[in-house]
């Protein structure tokens, strides 16, 4: 077998005790988040600011969405629907009209970066950039630009600081021991930088004797599940890879052979993972829940892997344009950068220098992810069984004075215990009797005789696809144990 099976078994199985009806996807569902198609540099509201071929996206840990605009050679900052620079600037344009790139540490305001492609945050909040024209890694930290690893030379060597080489890194990912791993994209390698700015290249072994997958073809970007495990776009091989105990496999894409230029022919088709075609993909975001987003980006489309081992075509039809709407009129230039927070996806679409947002539809059968991936860890024994339980993060809820209760054929849940165990903040305003829930940046007001809310002994309870959907977290139902999880 030539790719990954993360499970033996998925499975469509719908919440019966939790009916809801599914929801067709909107003619919204994809739409323009920051700029609109015309390449510039402005800062101010999000229908007003611009960009210049934007490339990585991250949420820093305030919920902020990070952008490595690259081709204004500046790192941007969307945060309460106004886009500012957090660091950079340019003085100069090229022959083209393009801000030209330099590299120089300092104050944020004052510091230069040359086509940035991606950023990541530690635990700390320290953000990390890969500095590709630069070949290094930058570091911001209290609102300094240093260099982190690497100097202004291309090159392929271990070493601390400066002593160690790049060649054009582009996808960075932080590891919950906040090491770093880079897409080292002209050296064809993964390479990891520890807390001391060390930097050493990931050694990988391929998990098949047939076909080395070990071998990259120019890398593009990296992403870690919540089991620490490391994927890798591998882009000249039209292949997205999985790593695992140190031995990598395929989870997407066709074998073939290189042409003239060193690439394998790119394709665009879906189906089996192993016989699916990808186009040069350069982006890739990892849910919790085991669903794999793919910035296919020469076929200007969004891909989804999913946990059965297939692939489909989430937005895009292979065609560039620049269409916001419904997910299958929608259309892309060069998609590159993606991120997940609160329920949507986040598209740096490249050539129309835009982020665009697709909202995820939680009651379509293709959001269902497989139940043997969310169960994992969770410790069932320890489960009320004379109740519908719930896990959250991996976690059992400990329902105390009020538990899920089943009426009128659906199953109601403890909203301030499901709430806080996702991280959010829950009131209640006795006089106007709503239940108020802060939750990444959205506040959310629910009258307790609204549709989908119960009191019961005095507590308020909610059917949970409403909270699922307003919350933007994803549902399975473990029927074997009687158990509603939730992931993001």
């Amino acid at each position: 077998m030539n790719y990954f099976r993360k499970t033996a078994l998925y499975t469509f199985t719908l919440v019966m005790v939790l009916t809801s009806a599914t929801v067709g996807f909107g003619a919204e569902d994809v739409s323009y988040y920051a700029g609109k198609g015309e390449p510039g540099f402005q800062d101010g509201v999000l229908g007003e600011a611009r960009l210049n071929q934007p490339y990585g996206l991250t949420f820093d840990n305030a919920g902020n969405l990070l952008v490595a605009d690259s081709y204004n050679n500046r790192i941007r900052m969307i945060s309460e629907a106004k886009l500012c620079t957090l660091a950079g600037t340019a003085e100069t344009n090229d022959l083209l009209g393009f801000p030209l790139g330099a590299l120089k540490d300092g104050p944020a305001a004052s510091a230069y970066f040359n086509k940035p492609r991606d950023l990541a945050m530690n635990s700390a909040g320290d953000i990390f950039v890969s500095d590709t024209a630069n070949h290094v890694i930058r570091k911001i930290s209290n609102g300094t630009v240093t260099t982190f690893a690497g100097k202004n030379t291309p090159g392929m060597k271990d070493g601390k600081g400066g002593a160690a080489l790049f060649n054009m890194p582009s996808g960075i990912a932080v590891d919950s021991q906040d090491r770093i791993y880079v897409a080292d994209t002209l050296n064809n390698a993964i390479r990891i930088i520890d807390k001391a700015g060390t930097v050493s290249t990931l050694k990988l072994v391929s998990s098949e004797a047939s076909y080395d997958y070990s071998t990259l073809n120019e890398p593009s970007d990296v992403a870690l599940d919540r089991e620490g495990n490391l994927y890798i776009v591998d882009s000249g091989n039209q292949m997205i890879k999985k790593v695992v105990d140190g031995k990598v496999y395929l989870l997407a894409g066709r074998m073939g052979e290189k042409n003239d230029l060193g690439y394998v022919e790119g394709s665009f088709s879906d189906g089996k993972a192993e016989t699916a075609g990808f186009n040069f993909p350069k982006g890739i975001c990892v849910l919790d829940n085991g669903l794999v987003f793919v910035a296919d980006t020469w076929n200007h489309s969004i891909r989804l892997i999913k946990p059965d081992n297939t692939v489909v075509t989430f937005a895009g039809a292979g065609k560039a344009d620049n269409i916001v709407g419904s997910l299958s009129q929608s259309r892309f230039n060069m998609p590159s950068g993606l991120a997940y927070s609160a329920g949507s996806l986040y598209v740096s679409d490249m050539w129309n220098s835009s982020i665009k947002r697709i909202k995820l539809n939680y009651g379509d059968p293709a959001f269902d992810p497989a139940v043997s991936f969310v169960s994992n860890n969770i410790d069932f024994s320890k489960r009320d069984k004379t109740i519908v339980n719930v896990a959250v993060k991996g976690k059992l809820i400990d329902f105390q004075d009020v538990k899920t209760v089943n009426l009128g054929g659906k199953t109601y849940f403890p909203i301030r215990a499901i709430a806080e165990s996702l991280g959010a903040q829950v009131s209640y305003d006795a006089a106007k009797r709503t239940v108020h829930v802060g939750y990444e940046g959205k506040e959310i007001t629910y009258p307790l005789d609204a549709s989908g809310m119960k009191v019961v002994n005095q507590r308020s309870l909610i059917h949970i696809r409403t909270l699922a959907g307003d919350l933007g977290v994803f549902v399975t139902w473990n029927q074997q144990y009687n158990t509603v999880i939730l992931t993001e």
